[in-house]
């Protein structure tokens, strides 16, 4: 089961894709099968297992830190408290990604 799409949906809008999922939690996924589905298996389904969507030596250093335990609680999942891309910390720019596709770049954030 993969989690999350190129759009959101009535119930989940973009930027918080941990609204669905506490609602796969609420269906009966644990915690750790509902981020499965929007770590491992996704990067799975995309053919890039060997890159990123799980953390093993030799993969991307993409890391989100949150206040709690989101293997008990996914709802702790909105409480961002860093964010790391290739190991390194990015920085929260709300108008970087429309200011990308404007100027017709990849759309990235800061990263320190």
């Amino acid at each position: 089961m993969l989690v999350g799409s190129d759009a959101g949906w009535r119930f989940t809008c973009f930027d918080n894709l941990w609204r669905e999922l506490v609602e796969l939690v609420l269906c009966g996924l644990s915690p750790v099968e509902a981020i499965h589905g929007a770590t491992g298996a996704a990067a799975a389904a995309i053919r890039r297992a060997d890159d990123f969507g799980t953390l093993r030596p030799g993969l991307s250093a993409d890391l989100l830190l949150v206040g709690g335990d989101a293997a008990h609680d996914v709802s702790c999942l909105a409480d961002m408290r860093a964010v790391f891309f290739q190991g390194r910390r990015v920085t929260r720019d709300r108008g970087a990604g429309l200011r990308a596709i404007l100027n017709g770049q990849r759309i990235c954030t800061s990263v320190k």
